[in-house]
This record gives C-alpha cells, structure tokens and sequence, in this order.
C-alpha cells in the first residue's frame, strides 16, 4: 500500500516493515519551473542518525544526481540474501536512513548535517514490530528550518508483485538491491551496519592471506629449484673424467 509520510521534528518518519515487504526509494525527474534536489542516501548506525553524520565509512544506498531521468531503488528486507553483498535484515531490530546532503549539486558529497539536520530527513526502519504496541525511539536532531517539500514517497509491498511510487512519464532508473555491489553500492554486506562492516574487514583480511600464502608457495619453490640446479651440477661434475 502507498504511504506519503511527513518527516516530524525530532523523529523523522518512522515506518513498520514486514520481512517479505519491499520499499520503494525514488529520485523524482526535475519539474520544469522547480530547482533539482539532489541528495545521497545512506543506511547508517543508530549514532550516525542521531548525529547526523554520515563520516564514518556508511553504506551507500542510492545518489539522486540524475534531473533528466527518475530513480527508483527497491529495498527488499529479506533475512537472508543469496547475494552476498545484499542487504539482510533481522526481526525486532531497527534499521536507519538519512542524508547529509544538503539538496545541492555542491553539497552533495557533505558528511555532517545537511538535510538530515534542517528536514530532519531520516526514517527509522522498525522490523518485524508492531506499531501498536512499540513506541518509536525519539532521536534527538535540531527543528527543521523548511516545512515545505518536507515528505517522502513510499511504497511497501508483498514480493509477488511490485507497487508504483509517483508518476512518471519518462525515462526512469530502477536499481535493486540484489544488482548492486561494492562498498559504495546500494547494498553492503547486511542490513544490519554492523555486519556489512565486518564483511569488509574480513574479505580484507582474506585479500592479505591470500598473498601471504601466494608469497610463502613462490620462496618454496625458488628453494626447491635452486637445490635441484645444485644437486644436478654436483652429478655432472661426478661423471666427468
């Protein structure tokens, strides 16, 4: 069902995914007469929300850098991903979205403040909870300066099919979760920050053994070539009279 929330003071938009149940993130196309917005979403740590600082190595969602065309990213929240840079989610669990752009094509790289403090532009991902009985955590961020084109649209869905967000009568971009990978993709190891930061440590650190053990297999086999050369001169000068 199609939901147009309001980003709230203090809170942002706090919404109460199912697994199974898909989001929709569109970029909107430029409208004639309006100046293009341009923004980089991140899915951060709860402290990173609450800060509004996106400085510490976030996962890349979606970058709304392109006016001529809409964007459309689909975030599937799945406990389990068959990719192994996708995003993976876990009942009872909060999750977090914001930006630290500021709506500018100069600031659209910003790392601290941007939107997510003047809009309070950040959604809190509630999984698997029910909104009747949870009361939504209160993040602490300074009062939005704008009330206008201060909203958000989304969709969730069942996974048989796929809900429309906003019109459109263009060309449109659609990225999904499962397409994308690296560290600055949409995805990440896991939903879960923590563990899609883990993950890069440890493909890291098997990047570094398997050097380590690549460089111990080439000294052996220089040892072991050098002392069959020796063993072989040693044979001929033998049989020499």
């Amino acid at each position: 069902s199609s939901l147009l929330g309001r980003f709230l003071s203090g809170k942002g938009l706090v919404i109460y995914p199912k697994i199974g149940d898909k989001l929709d993130i569109i970029c909107p196309r430029a409208e004639a007469g309006r100046p293009y917005e341009y923004y980089k979403l991140y899915l951060v740590r709860p402290e990173q929300a609450a800060a509004c600082s996106t400085v510490l190595d976030p996962n890349v969602l979606v970058t709304c850098n392109r006016p001529e065309q809409e964007i459309r990213f689909t975030i599937k929240f799945q406990e389990f991903s068959p990719n192994y840079m996708g995003l993976e989610f876990k009942k009872h669990h909060d999750y977090y979205i914001t930006s630290t752009s500021n709506g500018s094509l100069e600031g659209l790289e910003n790392r601290e403040g941007g939107v997510c403090r003047t809009r309070t532009m950040k959604i809190v991902m509630k999984v698997g909870q029910d909104p009747n009985a949870v009361t939504p955590e209160q993040l602490t961020t300074s009062r939005p300066s704008k009330e206008a084109d201060n909203t958000i649209k989304m969709a969730t869905q069942a996974p048989s099919g796929r809900g429309s967000m906003g019109d459109s009568d263009g060309k449109h971009e659609t990225v999904n979760q499962e397409e994308k990978s690296g560290p600055g993709a949409s995805g990440g190891g896991s939903g879960d920050p923590d563990s899609f930061f883990n993950s890069k440590v440890a493909l890291f650190a098997a990047v570094g053994a398997g050097c380590v053990i690549f460089l111990l297999i080439i000294i052996f086999l220089t040892v072991l070539l050098l002392k069959l050369r020796k063993r072989h001169r040693k044979h001929t000068q033998q049989r020499a009279p």
